[in-house]
């Protein structure tokens, strides 16, 4: 980006950590990309592709991929949370307007805040009902597994 005028360094730090800020180019560059493309809608998330072949693995070890589900959305929302009150905390006290970049930070974060929140209690819930029929999944693991297995 900075080969081609859309980004300059503005600071070197140690470690020759970089600050860049946009240039004019740049910024024509991303209103450009915001006016003339329409937004990838794919999504590839390996979590739910494993939820296809979760049957495989005994009951618990289906509770524990949805433990450790639970556990590292926690955390992303922890810090989603923690940098969404900060940054309201420095609108306050900086007078900031409700527009611009911060607003639209704000907006990013909210959303990633209520996708974290959903995520969570959607595993949460499909945890606990793996866990209530435990035998169940197993049981039925084994049959699954029992068509697939080759011939002597």
């Amino acid at each position: 980006l900075e080969e081609h005028g859309l980004l300059r360094v503005i600071e070197t730090g140690p470690r020759r950590r970089k600050t860049y800020a946009v240039t004019e180019d740049g910024i024509a560059e991303v209103q450009r990309w915001l006016r003339e493309s329409a937004p990838d809608r794919t999504v590839r998330n390996e979590s739910i592709l494993r939820l296809f072949m979760l049957w495989l693995l005994d009951s618990a070890e289906a509770i524990a991929f949805f433990d450790d589900e639970i556990e590292s959305h926690r955390q992303r929302l922890a810090g989603f949370e923690e940098t969404l009150a900060d940054d309201e905390r420095q609108r306050r006290e900086h007078g900031t307007a409700q527009g611009g970049i911060a607003f639209c930070a704000a907006l990013a974060l909210e959303w990633g805040i209520r996708y974290e929140r959903e995520y969570i209690e959607w595993a949460t819930q499909t945890r606990d009902r793996i866990a209530a029929g435990a035998n169940a999944w197993d049981d039925a693991r084994e049959r699954r597994l029992r068509r697939h297995e080759a011939p002597a």
